[in-house]
């Protein structure tokens, strides 16, 4: 399947996600440039909520969808990132979401989306987690939303791009 996103889809997640993330700060790296000789600036997405910027697609996606999919809520899958992330933004939207994560899974980012009343369930490796996502969701007839392969996902990740642009027109 291919997804295609512009830049006008990417200025629409903007202005949906704007009250629920934080505009991350660009900063140059001395360290890094010199180490590799070139100009490398950091965007500081660990200042988000989440810790990453799979706040800004988890957001996007969940804004997005219809009363009836908030209602019957979501199921995602994820190794860690994303399921934080989807699980905080669910939270914040008052909705229900049940994420299904690798037994592999860290126990720290287990442990923190757990903190955000989330149902996990560990199952398998990432390949089986997400089948099983994918049963649960038709199942439960839940909104299944895939960390990576959702065009809300990534307008909504695409829009540290245009703060970048804005913040450093050059790159």
């Amino acid at each position: 399947m291919s997804i295609k996103i512009d830049a006008s889809d990417i200025k629409i997640a903007r202005e949906t996600i704007r009250p629920f993330i934080k505009r991350t700060t660009l900063k140059y790296s001395n360290f890094l440039s010199s180490l590799c000789q070139g100009t490398v600036y950091l965007k500081l997405e660990n200042t988000q909520l989440s810790h990453s910027f799979k706040i800004r697609g988890a957001f996007n996606r969940i804004l997005h969808l219809t009363p009836e999919e908030k209602q019957k809520g979501i199921i995602t899958c994820s190794s860690g990132n994303h399921g934080l992330a989807t699980a905080i933004a669910a939270k914040k939207l008052n909705m229900s979401v049940k994420i299904v994560v690798p037994e592999t899974t860290p126990r720290k980012k287990i442990d923190k989306i757990k903190e955000y009343s989330t149902e996990l369930i560990l199952y398998g490796d990432y390949d089986k987690a997400e089948l099983k996502a994918l049963e649960l969701a038709h199942k439960e007839v839940k909104t299944y939303i895939s960390p990576y392969n959702d065009p809300d996902i990534i307008a909504g990740q695409g829009t540290i791009g245009l703060e970048i642009l804005e913040e450093f027109p050059e790159v």
